[in-house]
């Protein structure tokens, strides 16, 4: 005599061979299915032995002679929530025709596979009668997910540098960029979904070569400045596409302003001034990173306190060298150093320096001269850590190809990176309680620009100082010519006043993004509206023109007060 599970393939013939199989009783006696005897469940996706990830099906069958009351679904070992139940399944009514409603079996729903750990899991699906009786389906599964569990955005995916092969039903896809994320894949074709299906996700290596492996490398988590340094090394990225790695800092929410000072006893006070001067800065001008400040009598400071200056300023901007050899190497330049500011992207995560010395304060007729050095090099701090700082991310950005070709700092004109911190120190100035005259302070930058210029021929150009910082009758056109190009935009515009300051910056990081060899020149077209080309050739005949009509352009001391970036 014919087996039961005979018999119901003779009933529905090939088409319900996949659910007959699913219902082959293990008995081969000659007892025959009736509606009196029958309580299946069939749990089909998850399929057992596969693997599945992203968002997809969870789908089954259950009938009883005595009806179905609910189908639970447990997930590994636990109870997870009941499934809708009642789904139209005619082939599972044409293998049931004696039970009622076999027809109206199914159960499928939407499921998050991605919000399963990576690895096996076990789903089950635990049908209920209506008399209290209960029968079980399980499946064992591998789950693979993408680092983040739901990806969503017009832009999340990019798929412009990913290189695919084929080989039989699998599809092989290297470098695919999801969610901010570099990802190797494999797809397989699955034909219970009817569509291929991701089978295999490796995260490729999205930190760096540069220390960018540690995810948590805080010693100073409150960001006390008497704690030194916030992080230890380069915390990891949160994400990572084709140019950038992205980094969000744990100081950002309120980035500090550290005032460094040795052997205060030197400096007559003017700690004050500087600790004045940062914290107004910090309220009007706020940095987004925090600005470490190293204040020193360069002169005569003790041998003891110059060698702490310096091991203090090496473990910030030399965070991968020994720190020995970095003080070992500046060792013979003290009484001749220059102040700076600035970061650059091996420290970007700890913020950038400020150097500035006594003899700031001490070589002219007023110490609030000084000032202009002060805010000259924090406003460099400005510049340079906006050239990393996605604002619509609200993340900083480093360049894989720049760290790759050892560039520290995206690249900015040094007519426009100088000539504009000496407008934002001028700017800066005209806003405290100063013994300073701004206009004068302007007409000064005036004068040396025209030093530069005295014998020039024709060629002469702003465009000449891009790239070089040449001293010409012992002026440097950088600098000076700088200046006077930032106030003649602002002379074209007075809304230029507020992109000078703040709005081209903002703008930089997304422009290297998308061209690092015309960033600067892009973002300045858009900013002023108006061809660099132009821009030159405009600047240079104004150049040539009177004193008077030069002077002309230049704003008052009450309009440099009013004057707003807000």
């Amino acid at each position: 005599m014919a087996s039961s599970h005979q018999t119901a393939l003779r009933s529905i013939g090939l088409r319900g061979l996949v659910v007959c199989m699913a219902l082959t009783v293990a008995s081969t006696t000659a007892t025959v299915v009736t509606a009196s005897d029958v309580l299946r469940v069939m749990i089909e996706e998850p399929v057992a032995g596969e693997t599945h990830g992203g968002v997809g099906n969870l789908r089954g069958w259950a009938v009883a002679s005595e009806g179905i009351e609910k189908v639970e679904i447990w997930i590994d070992g636990a109870y997870a929530f009941d499934a809708p139940y009642g789904g139209s399944r005619g082939d599972v009514g044409g293998a049931f025709p004696e039970v009622p409603n076999s027809d109206k079996s199914g159960f499928s729903l939407a499921y998050a596979y991605s919000n399963l750990s990576a690895g096996s899991h076990t789903i089950s699906a635990v049908a209920h009668t209506a008399a209290g009786n209960t029968t079980e389906s399980a499946a064992n599964f591998t789950v693979v997910k993408f680092k983040d569990a739901f990806i969503s955005g017009p832009n999340a995916v990019d798929l412009s540098g990913t290189s695919c092969e084929a080989n039989g039903d699998e599809v092989s896809a290297s470098s695919a960029l999801i969610g901010g994320y570099l990802y190797d894949m494999v797809l397989d074709w699955r034909t219970a979904e009817q569509g291929f299906e991701i089978v295999e996700i490796a995260e490729k290596n999205n930190a760096n070569g540069n220390g960018d492996t540690n995810p948590n490398p805080i010693d100073n988590s409150n960001f006390d400045c008497e704690e030194g340094l916030y992080y230890s090394s380069r915390p990891q990225s949160v994400s990572v596409d084709q140019t950038h790695r992205y980094y969000v800092y744990g100081w950002q929410g309120d980035p500090h302003i550290c005032i460094n000072t040795y052997e205060e006893g030197l400096l007559g006070g003017r700690e004050e001034k500087v600790t004045s001067v940062m914290g107004w800065v910090k309220e009007n001008l706020p940095n987004i990173i925090p600005v470490n400040v190293f204040y020193i009598d360069q002169i005569n400071a003790s041998d003891e306190a110059k060698r702490r200056h310096d091991t203090d300023f090496c473990k910030l901007v030399r965070p991968d060298d020994d720190v020995t050899e970095c003080v070992n190497d500046s060792a013979d330049s003290w009484g001749d150093r220059s102040y700076g500011g600035g970061v650059y992207s091996s420290y970007l995560h700890n913020g950038a320096d400020l150097m500035i010395y006594d003899d700031a304060f001490t070589q002219d007729d007023s110490e609030d001269e000084g000032i202009r050095y002060l805010t000259h090099e924090y406003f460099h701090t400005f510049q340079t850590s906006h050239l990393f700082y996605f604002d619509d991310k609200q993340q900083f950005g480093i360049s894989t190809r720049d760290e790759e070709e050892g560039k520290r700092l995206p690249f900015l004109p040094i007519w426009l990176g100088e000539g504009g911190a000496d407008f934002a120190s001028v700017a800066m100035m005209s806003k405290l309680d100063l013994e300073v005259d701004h206009y004068e302070q302007a007409i000064r930058f005036l004068n040396q620009a025209m030093r530069s210029l005295e014998g020039a021929d024709a060629s002469f150009s702003l465009q000449n100082f891009e790239d070089e910082n040449t001293r010409i009758n012992d002026e440097f056109y950088a600098y000076d010519g700088g200046f006077m190009a930032h106030v003649y935009l602002w002379h074209l515009d007075e809304g230029n006043f507020k992109k000078l300051m703040v709005d081209y910056y903002l703008i930089f990081a997304e422009k290297y993004k998308l061209s690092p060899d015309t960033a600067w020149k892009d973002a300045f077209e858009e900013t002023f509206e108006i061809s660099l080309e132009n821009f030159y050739s405009d600047f240079d005949a104004f150049m040539t023109q009177d004193i008077e009509s030069l002077r002309a352009i230049i704003k008052s001391a009450d309009e440099w007060t009013k004057a707003s970036w807000d």
